[in-house]
């Protein structure tokens, strides 16, 4: 099975601030969707809560936590788990598990993932209290790479690289 991460993060790491993405990208959530659509995603309790607690639709949605305050909803594709072990056995017959986050989530799997999908945002972001882990390159193949030029209502334009990477 292939353990893989999604992310998008700013030039210093920052995915998030005060339990929420601290910007919107159209092109970011398109590939988010579509590499994530039909595929076991993985994610923490903060993350889930995030989403006012409501499963990604058409996926198997597993949640990752400490609380047992949640509960085990298949009608709604929710399983909650203990630890990543727990998580993984839940999604062991799959061809590729999707981590979706957040940061602490992204450290526990780090060194089993073997695909990252990313969403590199050219800005450096001060305000943020949540971080994609740092990784070495050089372990890492650039399978796919591609720019975006995004504008957002305020009139910025940012640019966003997407990459796939492979570990070596």
């Amino acid at each position: 099975m292939i353990i893989s991460l999604i992310a998008a993060f700013t030039i210093n790491y920052v995915i998030g601030r005060k339990n929420i993405i601290p910007w919107y990208f159209s092109w970011d959530m398109m590939w988010f969707k579509y590499h994530t659509m039909y595929k076991p995603v993985i994610m923490g309790r903060k993350t889930f809560e995030s989403m006012n607690s409501k499963p990604l639709p058409y996926r198997l949605n597993i949640v990752l936590s400490k609380h047992h305050i949640l509960y085990n909803n298949k009608i709604h594709n929710i399983f909650i788990a203990c630890n990543p072990i727990q998580a993984l056995s839940v999604v062991q017959k799959n061809d590729e598990v999707m981590i979706i986050g957040g940061g602490l989530v992204y450290n526990a799997f780090m060194s089993q993932c073997t695909r990252m999908y990313l969403t590199k945002i050219d800005v450096v972001y001060n305000y943020g209290d949540s971080w994609f882990p740092s990784y070495n390159p050089n372990e890492w193949c650039v399978v796919y790479n591609t720019n975006k030029k995004c504008v957002i209502n305020t009139g910025y334009t940012y640019n966003l690289n997407f990459q796939i990477l492979d570990r070596t």
